[in-house]
């Protein structure tokens, strides 16, 4: 049983064991406007499958706890635990650069060399499917890594045929600047995909993001792929205006807050966006955009 997905032009396949199948209707609604037509032959995939865990039959349990929502585990005890499973022998080879990434109930394993995963569910129970769709973007972030390109958390909004990121943690207003675009065609209001293509620094949506999560993205944004014409850090104020931001600090706090699963991603992909960001932030400018809710922002970036 099998799905594609097409991320920022990578296909994408998503293999569904028997006893995942039930999987299958979750990973559609979630994927809905990514879900792409099977290819003839896809290089790049994931297996998801469902493991029975006898109780008491997990090397590291211990960090199964719910009060752990995620964490990366060594490649070592997971080779030992999955060697001494029979169903699976030979199904996914473990070595040193193998990434593997608990959550809640769920354990993702990457190879960076290949761009191969696979996602066992541990609880066969009625809370079987809790952990995918973390893992599963989790698993887009790592495949992504490795081509330099990466799920930021921030908004993206294409403007007259320009694209602009607004960084900002939770609660900053980045949704709500999001809905009020006037005019522009938001691509995400939490992970766009941000990379390098010809030269020019651009951005794309992806299936990750909170507006109308009923209704999914507009329908003109699914194929939209803008050049970033500037960053901005939000700051709640009494007026707008924006501030000159050094790119020094652009890059610093970019590459500490808001890239998606930087820490679970290969030392390669690391490196590789490192470099990415900065190249990016020496050459697009970066402000910081004080604003209130109900001021025009783009009186502001319009006159940049």
């Amino acid at each position: 049983m099998l799905l594609t997905a097409r991320l920022a032009g990578r296909t994408i396949a998503l293999r569904f064991s028997a006893r995942a199948a039930a999987a299958m209707p979750f990973c559609r609604f979630y994927l809905k406007e990514f879900i792409a037509p099977e290819p003839a032959r896809t290089d790049i995939g994931i297996r998801i499958d469902v493991l029975d865990r006898p109780k008491g039959d997990f090397a590291f349990g211990s960090l199964l706890r719910e009060t752990l929502f995620e964490h990366l585990v060594p490649a070592g005890p997971v080779a030992d635990w999955l060697g001494r499973r029979p169903e699976m022998e030979a199904d996914f080879p473990i070595g040193e650069t193998t990434v593997c990434a608990l959550c809640l109930d769920g354990l993702l394993l990457f190879d960076p060399k290949s761009s191969a995963g696979q996602i066992l569910l541990l609880n066969p129970g009625p809370k079987c499917y809790r952990p995918l769709h973390r893992l599963l973007w989790m698993y887009f972030a790592q495949v992504l890594g490795e081509q330099a390109l990466c799920f930021v958390h921030c908004a993206a909004v294409s403007r007259k045929g320009k694209g602009y990121l607004f960084w900002g943690d939770s609660g900053a207003g980045k949704s709500t600047l999001a809905r009020t675009s006037d005019g522009g065609v938001v691509l995400s209001d939490d992970s766009p995909i941000f990379f390098r293509k010809d030269g020019e620094f651009r951005v794309c949506p992806s299936p990750f993001h909170q507006l109308d999560l009923l209704g999914g993205l507009e329908e003109s944004a699914i194929d939209v792929e803008s050049k970033v014409e500037g960053f901005y850090f939000l700051v709640k104020d009494n007026r707008l205006y924006r501030k000159d931001v050094a790119r020094r600090h652009a890059f610093a706090v970019i590459l500490q807050k808001y890239i998606h699963f930087f820490p679970y991603l290969s030392a390669g992909a690391r490196a590789a966006l490192f470099n990415l960001f900065f190249e990016a932030t020496r050459k697009i400018p970066s402000y910081d955009l004080h604003f209130a809710l109900n001021q025009n922002i783009w009186e502001v970036i319009d006159a940049v």
